[in-house]
């Protein structure tokens, strides 16, 4: 956002308008840009789209649209972008928010004790290797993992369902706005079944997801 009205960034941009005889140019908000903060700013003129699921198709039948050669199928390209989005917005996701997070180990945690409870982790990014037994009480809000698009990498079942030799446990824990990156899950049926149903919507939606 500093550089909107930085010399070279205008120069930049007058070039790109002369530059071809009819210049495409596509530009992506990323965070909380918004296409208001450029008004009176020559960048206006080009288009912008905010890194919104319904803008990028948007974004992405215009680009295909405009192309010469190549151009796939409505259907085909709607379900090219359903597959690849969750793990495109975990990967822009995880470039606007690192400079903001501090990064912890997990297994650094567990030290005294092999399990985890009543913690509360916001903002952070947690990275393994490690499992987690995922036990009672615990709440995963706006987190991300490492591939929302194949849960069962993730996942491990245990067994012996009673108990879990080596991995973390985790009792009455909060994560918010958290990146696991490096991390496998175990627990109950319940909850592995939880995970696999609620894993690949973790990229996509900011709405709680429980793990009891």
């Amino acid at each position: 956002m500093d550089n909107f009205n930085q010399p070279w960034v205008l120069f930049e941009a007058g070039v790109l308008t002369k530059a071809l005889e009819k210049p495409i140019l596509y530009t992506v908000f990323l965070g909380d840009l918004d296409p208001s903060t450029l008004e009176g700013n020559s960048l206006s003129q080009f288009q912008h789209t905010r890194m919104e699921k319904t803008e990028m198709i948007r974004l992405l039948r215009d680009i295909n649209n405009d192309l010469t050669e190549g151009v796939r199928l409505e259907g085909d390209l709607i379900s090219l972008f359903e597959t690849l989005w969750p793990n495109f917005q975990q990967s822009v996701a995880r470039i606007t928010q690192k400079a903001t997070k501090r990064e912890i180990w997990i297994a650094e945690l567990a030290r005294e004790s092999s399990i985890i409870a009543g913690k509360v982790f916001r903002n952070l990014i947690i990275r393994g290797p490690a499992v987690l037994a995922i036990l009672e009480g615990n709440r995963f809000s706006r987190c991300l993992f490492d591939n929302p698009a194949k849960p069962e990498a993730m996942l491990w079942t245990p067994m012996n369902p009673d108990a879990s030799i080596g991995a973390i446990g985790l009792s009455r824990c909060q994560f918010e706005s958290c990146d696991f990156i490096g991390i496998g899950f175990t627990g109950s049926p319940e909850v592995l079944e939880a995970i696999r149903r609620d894993i690949p919507m973790a990229g996509l939606s900011p709405e709680r997801r429980d793990a009891t």
